[in-house]
This record gives structure tokens, C-alpha cells and sequence, in this order.
């Protein structure tokens, strides 16, 4: 291509080009001469009318178009994730075709998920945080619905072990008193029978039982009354739990073993229209003291509590035969009965009355003859629930002072007696709306609470002393 000089006067100028003010001398035009030869300038389109978009230029490749649209894709994620919401932009009406505003997203959502540390599970505290004078297992004797149990803690768990009994329908039952790992008991029915074994089982010995005892020596050593099913003959046994039965001596029929001391055997024994009697008895089945009372309690070393009077102990004589004499009986007394030292045969019952108190106003004698009350181990101590209102309240009375000792407890409700442990200093009650039991140290008014699943019965409670 080659530049060409055009000079132009101004004549050959179009009209009103020579108006302008520099347009007096001769133009001098340069312009572009198409080059020789194939070559040639390619015409410009025509120009295209207003408001018509520009034809495209050609089509985009794929591989553009692909990395294009990622990278808008990532740049709304970016945008999205620093927003604090997605919403429609300010000022724009509610049918600008924006919906609702969204939520912000949280910490968690937009983080890595760190594994979060459960709650720690709440333990029951241990017997002995409960209980801290305890050193040792309290074993109890009780019932949850119609299953016989036998409850077993020891002070460093945080709940009891349960045993439960091969019967039902227990109507006594009490522990071998030396190492309480054996069990005896009664069931109830047309013909009551004693079961004899370990916490794990029991088996039946007999068929017809009335009444048994431990040796509280620590033989394991069973004594029972019991009815032979087909002579109809009432004896007194004994067994060894490694030991067959051993049938001891005739007795009256209607003779019951209420307890072993350690100066015999204690039984009532009901002869006719005259009062109960307690009957001391040794081994072999010789009687060693009558009294004309019903025994309601003995400890191991013989001192015996009984219903009777005063009048009819001192002229009491081992009875041999009735007579038709009608005979008055005055109300009957808490007596207490001290067994005849070594088994003399000729020194009878000691008596020792214990007169009837009146105890928180609430017309209620101490002892009354329902029983609900126990005896220390030693002998010299009585203990009584007493439930007045919404209350209840420990009475303690010594048998060789007289004195009473009176322990309100804690909290509204009725409670039962359950009776005093081995070291006398301790009085166990029991809460059955909270199946929960009460551990009274009736000298100095202190009350510990254990919870227990199911009711214990009266006089079921032991402790086995730590070795």
C-alpha cells in the first residue's frame, strides 16, 4: 500500500466547508492508494440501525465457558459465606420477587464438628458416705411385692445385693446369729413348714413346725416344735445343718418355741382356760421354770419380757394338771423374767416388774401387747416406735433403771419398728412410704437414712462387723 498527495483548492471543497476560518489557503490531502497486484481493502459493513444489538463475533470455546461459570460459581459461594443474610437489596418491595430472609448460618455449620464430652453420670452415693459410723454389711429381711428378699450391703457399694428366698409366704424368719450366713424360716398354710439353708437356697426339714430357734452359741444349730403328720405326736427337735435330725423329747401339743437363750429354751405354752405360760426348758427337754405369762421378747443371756401380773408370778408353780376351779385373771403387766442362773433347776424366775407408762400424752401405754417393740441383745433396754399424727417418735426405756429415753424423728410420716442392733446402741425404724431406712443412735439423737427397694420386716435387721 502507498501514501498519495492530493492538493485541493477551494473550489473543489463542499459547500460550507470553506466557512471554516483556516480554510483559506490551498488543502493538502493524504490518502491511501490500494496496492497493485491480488491485494485489496475489505469494505467496512454498513452501519446497522439504533437499538439493534451488534451481531455476535463468533461463539466462545467450551473450555471457556466451563472455567467462566466455576468461577462465578465461587465467587457467589465466597460472597454468600461473608454475608451476614440473603435478602432482596435495600429498598426493593416485597414483590421485587425476593422470598424470605434467610437465617444466618452458625459457627457449627460453617465449622469443622468437634465430638463434645458427654455429662458425667451421677453416682449414688455409698453406704458408707450415708452411713459413716458403719464398718461392715447391714443384712436386712424383707419383701418386695410377693418375692421374699434378703438385702445384703456392704459399706463400700452403692446399693444392696438381693437374695431371694426359695418360699413365700414367710410368717417368721431370722438369721443364724454367730456369722449370719444361714436362713431359717416358716411359711404359712394349712400346715405350717420350717425351710433351713444358706442366702442362695433353702430346703424344707419339716412339716408341721411351731416355732424355731438358733443356738445363739454359734453351732448352727437349729431347735424347732414340730407335729408328726401321721402319729400326731408334738416333739422337740434339733438339727445340725451338716447333721441329720435329731428328735429330742415329748412336749405338750400345744406347745410353741419362742426362743434359745443361754440358759435354755423359752415356750409358751397354752394349757386350757388359764394364761399363757413361759416355760424354760433345757436341752434335753426337762423344765427348768414355769411362769404364768406370755414371753414376748428374750435376749441371748435369758432375760425374758412377758404379759402377766405379779400376784400370779409369785405364787407360779410349774403346772401338772388343770382342775375346774373357775379362776380370775387380772390385767396383765410387762414383767421381766431373769432365767434361773446355770439351769438350777430349784431357783425358778426372778421377777422384775416393769410398771405401765404413759408415754407423749397420747393414751398409749409403752408396751402394749402388740408387740411392736424389740429388746437389746443384752437384755437391758426396750425400744418402741410410737406413731402419734403425722409423727413418730423412738421411746428407749432401761429395765433395770426404768429410766426413758425419747428420740423425735425427722420429717412427717408413720414409721415401723424394725428393732436395736447387736451393739444396743443403734435402733433401726423403717419409712415404708419412701422404702427407706432410719439408723437412730437413741443416746445421742443421731439419724442416718438409707434408701431400700422393697419393706423390711420387724426385727429383720443385722450388721456383720468388718474383720
Amino acid at each position: 500500500m502507498r501514501l498519495r498527495t492530493i492538493h485541493v483548492t477551494r473550489a473543489q471543497l463542499p459547500r460550507g466547508a470553506d466557512s471554516h476560518p483556516h480554510c483559506h489557503a490551498p488543502i493538502t490531502i493524504v490518502a491511501m492508494e490500494a496496492p497493485e497486484g491480488r491485494g485489496r481493502i475489505t469494505p467496512l459493513p454498513p452501519p446497522v440501525p439504533d437499538g439493534t444489538p451488534p451481531a455476535p463475533r463468533g461463539t466462545p470455546q467450551p473450555r471457556l465457558m466451563a472455567m467462566a461459570t466455576l468461577g462465578s460459581l465461587v465467587l457467589f459461594a465466597l460472597w454468600l459465606a461473608g454475608s451476614g443474610e440473603v435478602g432482596p437489596p435495600a429498598g426493593a418491595a416485597d414483590g421485587d420477587g425476593f422470598g424470605v430472609t434467610l437465617a444466618p448460618l452458625s459457627a457449627a455449620d460453617t465449622s469443622t464438628t468437634v465430638a463434645r464430652p458427654l455429662p458425667p453420670v451421677t453416682q449414688p452415693p455409698r453406704l458408707a458416705e450415708m452411713v459413716p459410723w458403719l464398718r461392715g454389711t447391714i443384712i436386712l429381711l424383707g419383701h418386695t411385692g410377693d418375692r421374699e428378699e434378703l438385702f445384703v450391703w456392704t459399706n463400700g457399694s452403692r446399693s444392696p445385693e438381693k437374695f431371694e428366698l426359695s418360699a413365700a409366704n414367710i410368717v417368721d424368719v431370722s438369721l443364724e446369729p454367730a456369722t449370719l450366713n444361714y436362713v431359717a424360716y416358716q411359711t404359712a398354710g394349712t400346715v405350717q413348714a420350717l425351710y433351713v439353708g444358706d442366702w442362695l437356697a433353702q430346703e424344707p426339714i419339716f412339716v408341721g413346725s411351731q416355732g424355731f430357734a438358733w443356738d445363739p452359741s454359734g453351732t448352727a444349730m437349729v431347735a424347732w416344735v414340730g407335729t408328726d403328720q401321721v402319729t400326731g405326736e408334738t416333739a422337740l427337735y434339733r438339727k445340725n445343718l451338716a447333721d441329720p435330725t435329731i428328735r429330742i423329747a415329748d412336749v405338750p401339743r400345744d406347745s410353741w418355741l419362742a426362743a434359745w437363750t443361754e440358759q435354755g429354751l423359752v415356750f409358751a405354752e397354752h394349757r386350757g382356760p388359764r394364761p399363757t405360760l413361759t416355760v424354760l426348758r433345757n436341752l434335753d427337754g426337762l423344765t427348768i421354770a414355769t411362769a404364768m405369762a406370755e414371753p414376748l421378747r428374750a435376749s441371748p443371756n435369758g432375760v425374758i419380757v412377758a404379759l402377766g401380773t405379779s400376784d400370779a408370778l409369785a405364787a407360779a408353780e410349774p403346772v401338772t394338771e388343770l382342775d375346774d376351779e373357775f379362776i380370775l385373771i387380772p390385767p396383765p403387766e410387762l414383767v421381766v423374767l431373769d432365767s434361773p442362773a446355770n439351769g438350777d433347776l430349784l431357783a425358778g424366775f426372778t421377777l422384775r416388774e416393769v410398771p405401765s407408762r404413759e408415754s407423749l400424752a397420747d393414751g398409749e401405754s409403752l408396751f402394749s401387747p402388740d408387740g411392736q417393740w424389740s429388746l437389746s441383745t443384752d437384755g437391758d433396754w426396750a425400744g418402741r416406735l410410737v406413731n402419734r399424727d403425722t409423727r413418730a417418735t423412738l421411746v428407749v426405756q432401761s429395765l433395770r433403771s426404768l429410766s426413758v429415753r425419747v428420740v423425735p424423728l425427722r420429717g412427717p410420716g408413720e414409721r415401723t419398728s424394725v428393732g436395736f442392733t447387736t451393739d444396743r446402741d443403734q435402733f433401726f425404724v423403717f419409712d415404708p412410704e419412701r422404702s427407706v431406712m432410719i439408723v437412730i443412735n437413741w443416746l445421742t439423737g443421731a439419724q442416718f437414712e438409707f434408701p431400700i427397694g422393697g419393706d423390711i420386716r420387724p426385727g429383720g435387721a443385722y450388721i456383720r462387723s468388718a474383720p
